[in-house]
């Protein structure tokens, strides 16, 4: 044994040489090793503190059982060209504490972050709110700050235990590309009724001054067999008849047929936020399936341009929009154009002036506050306003229209 203050004191070396490599016993005092080299450039060396080996050409392993790999510090792996991991069966990447992957921890977390969360969303108007996800009373005045401050101690010794780390950072200086399964299953998922659903067309009015309507020709190239809706009559006076007219439109129905097919999913599951960000390329999603967008939130989509639009059949689509209230603005005016616009409510405001091109039919009462201006003539009960006459004793007065020069 080697003397305490014995630095690098060169001890016995033995040496077995032969054409295909050598083996080098090195027992100088600290720094003891063992060598294998091969005649073609390829060395094995276990030392005191590191075990290296170098291949100038290739490297086999093979391996007919398990294989295990335990690194009690960091790991690093650099390869110079391309690299492919290839799995015959599942491909599981773990990061993280196993307290926060097997334990309570992340659950018990979450349950106290809750306290924190309810006191944030308790309303400053002095109001009760509802929660939009628990559906639990919100009642005001709660100082948030207070409660955030009595539970920060609890947070920092649970996120004590959920260990250091935990992260995945995968980043591409090109291109990413996650593909579950082979190629799209692009079968249908779902019909499309031409006449799966009654809705309102217009409202039909039918008496003095009502305007000839000349019913329209069928097409050719629809083939139906739909019994015609008969109109539903909404009021009826001596002046005539208002009825509701309905029509079908098309349907979709929707058919999960790929419910059953065992690869082709991929599943992403975030516990706070997922943010992503594209260039000036821009974003694309296309689904043979339905694609559904929703959050208990609020829910913002902006761009300089926004288009909504619905296929099916021949082009034929529908819209539907549904809110406890809907508000549509725009800077300069709002354009809607379609063969019939039917609007439902209790009371309809209009703020600015209302050009109609076609006839006006008003169901009960037509008050107006300020003056009605005929271009032509006003006919009420049949009784012209403009070319009338006033039964009078022993004869009739005939009005005369004013000439135009004296207007």
């Amino acid at each position: 044994m080697a003397e305490p203050n014995e630095v690098n004191v060169y001890r016995s070396e033995a040496v077995m040489n032969h054409t295909s490599g050598a083996i080098v016993f090195n027992n100088t005092t600290g720094q003891e090793s063992v060598s294998i080299a091969h005649r073609g450039g390829a060395s094995l060396v276990f030392g005191n503190q590191t075990t290296s080996e170098f291949h100038p050409n290739n490297k086999q392993s093979n391996i007919q059982g398990d294989s295990y790999n335990t690194v009690g510090g960091d790991r690093y792996s650099v390869s110079m060209h391309n690299r492919e991991d290839r799995v015959i069966g599942d491909y599981i990447v773990m990061t993280g504490s196993p307290e926060f992957l097997n334990g309570p921890v992340a659950s018990i977390y979450l349950d106290k972050q809750t306290e924190i969360a309810t006191a944030q969303c308790s309303p400053e108007d002095g109001t009760i709110g509802i929660g939009n996800n628990t559906g639990a009373e919100m009642l005001p005045g709660v100082d948030s700050a207070a409660v955030l401050a009595s539970k920060e101690i609890e947070l920092i010794d649970i996120a004590r235990n959920m260990g250091e780390g935990g992260s995945i950072q995968l980043l591409s200086c090109k291109h990413i590309n996650i593909q579950a399964g082979t190629v799209g299953a692009v079968f249908d998922s779902g019909i499309i009724k031409p006449e799966g659903r009654r809705v309102p067309t217009r409202y039909a009015y039918q008496g003095i001054g009502a305007t000839e309507v000349v019913p329209e020709i069928a097409s050719t190239t629809t083939d139906t067999t739909t019994t015609p809706i008969a109109p539903t009559m909404l009021s009826t006076s001596t002046l005539g008849i208002i009825s509701l007219e309905e029509s079908y439109i098309p349907h979709f129905e929707e058919i999960n047929t790929a419910a059953t097919l065992p690869f082709g999913d991929v599943i992403i599951n975030a516990t706070a936020k997922i943010n992503m960000q594209a260039g000036a390329g821009g974003v694309d999603i296309k689904s043979a399936g339905a694609i559904k967008l929703g959050g208990s939130g609020s829910t913002t989509i902006g761009g300089a341009q926004i288009l909504i639009g619905a296929g099916g059949i021949a082009g034929n689509g529908c819209v539907y929009i549904r809110s406890a209230f809907t508000e549509l603005q725009g800077s300069t005016a709002i354009n809607i154009t379609s063969p019939a616009t039917l609007i439902q409510s209790d009371d309809v405001t209009i703020t600015g002036n209302t050009i109609i091109n076609g006839d006006l039919v008003v169901g009960k009462n037509l008050v107006v506050t300020g003056t009605i201006t005929a271009g032509s003539d006003v006919i009420a009960g049949g009784v012209s306003l403009r070319y009338h006459t006033h039964p009078v004793i022993g004869g009739t007065i005939t009005s005369t229209p004013i000439p135009t020069s004296f207007v």
